[in-house]
């Protein structure tokens, strides 16, 4: 048992990376807002109604200093069952308590080295081969560590605040001789400047060797041993996993989803079906290079393909309902979509994933209900790297309960 400077919730860990330190941050900040809807037509010939929404918010904070918001949107039905919709903003995001204040928590790295002889041959990556010669690595080098090394993931307290220009557009289907049905489509387009991120490992040894403006910020954020006399020379030996603001985030997609309710006799069905597809995620690291840039989309947490679908169904006192979650394929943690092939092959992607759960309930009356089911009921397990992504570990799960509501 130790108590190291005091910190208690470290008396029972043997490993001096993996101290944990107390911490404690805040910020002020006071806000004006405004808004304004202006319905311009209604219940005209191709303008069933013509609106324009508009809004600004003017904001202070002790930390980044004040910001300006703001956003013009509008909505035109040309007839009942057709509205299109569209939306221009400038939004801004100030860095949160979490993202200022982390304090410095042992964590262990161990990220590919981007200067190893064999990565640099299979990529042919001319400002990567003169950026690693730059820094003292010679031809030839091979990665010497075999395992993990120890560093730190903390806040930063210099973070300003990150800036997006976004804009959407879309339409709502409500067909009237379609009764129950609905679809909608929209199109949106991110673009975030200074955006903040916790860059992962991986990314930000790649981005100091990446960039043309070497040394950058993420240069100072690892270390590697210098002792030429040891077996790890050269290798890396510390990284700070911290909040950044870095470049730009571009992201463009489409968002859809459709409804169908009906009778059947005594039986209401509810039919649905939701999803996503991204065009592009892209992370440019450099602000002064854009042309240095690193795609996302296809990594872990981030896939092209999104969705879900329910189909429920109710007569009296049953409520019955299947649901279904779908994920695209993605490379697993740590490895990067451009290079997975040459580090990793086919190991480094994990398969498209179907999660079903299938739930129901019985209601005694409007106080009492009976409900159970079956989640993830295929018995999905989590990716191979992963503890709880994109399903939680304790695989296919059954419940059951009742409920009461109401005084006694």
């Amino acid at each position: 048992m130790r108590d190291i400077d005091g910190l208690a919730q470290n008396s029972l860990v043997f490993d001096p990376a993996t101290l944990n330190n107390n911490s404690n941050g805040e910020y002020d900040v006071w806000e004006l807002f405004g808004e304004v809807s202006l319905p311009i037509l209604q219940g005209v010939t191709f303008a069933e109604e013509l609106t324009v929404d508009a809004a600004a918010r003017y904001s202070d904070y002790d930390t980044i200093g004040s910001t300006w918001t703001w956003s013009v949107g509008g909505s035109w039905s040309p007839w009942t069952d057709l509205r299109f919709r569209g939306t221009v903003s400038k939004a801004v995001r100030a860095p949160n308590i979490f993202e200022l204040f982390e304090p410095d928590q042992g964590a262990f790295f161990r990220p590919d080295d981007p200067c190893d002889q064999a990565v640099l041959d299979a990529l042919n990556n001319p400002v990567r081969e003169a950026t690693c010669r730059a820094d003292g690595i010679p031809v030839g080098y091979n990665d010497p560590l075999s395992a993990r090394f120890s560093g730190v993931v903390s806040g930063n307290e210099d973070l300003e605040e990150e800036e997006a220009d976004t804009w959407t557009v879309g339409f709502v289907f409500t067909p009237d001789f379609f009764q129950g049905f609905t679809a909608s489509v929209d199109y949106w387009n991110i673009e975030i400047d200074n955006a903040i991120e916790g860059v992962d490992d991986q990314d930000i040894v790649d981005n100091c060797y990446d960039s043309t403006g070497f040394p950058n910020q993420f240069c100072d954020l690892f270390s590697r041993n210098r002792d030429d006399t040891s077996a790890q020379f050269l290798g890396f030996n510390f990284l700070r996993q911290t909040q950044l603001n870095f470049g730009s985030i571009e992201s463009e997609g489409v968002d859809f989803s459709t409804q169908y309710a009906f009778a059947l006799g005594e039986n209401d069905i509810l039919l649905s079906v939701g999803g996503s597809w991204v065009d592009n995620l892209d992370y440019y690291f450099d602000p002064a290079d854009s042309s240095v840039v690193d795609p996302e989309l296809g990594e872990i947490q981030r896939p092209e393909w999104a969705g879900n679908g329910m189909i429920e169904f109710r007569r009296g006192p049953l409520t019955a309902r299947w649901h279904t979650l779908y994920q695209d394929e993605q490379a697993l943690r740590a490895v990067e979509i451009e290079d997975y092939q040459v580090n990793y092959g086919d190991a480094g992607i994990a398969s498209d994933v179907w999660v079903h759960d299938i739930s129901g309930s019985w209601d005694f009356d409007e106080r009492w209900q009976l409900y159970g089911g079956v989640n993830n009921l295929t018995d999905e397990e989590p990716f191979i790297t992963e503890q709880a992504w994109p399903v939680n570990p304790r695989g296919r799960y059954f419940f059951l309960g009742v409920s009461y509501q109401g005084g006694l």
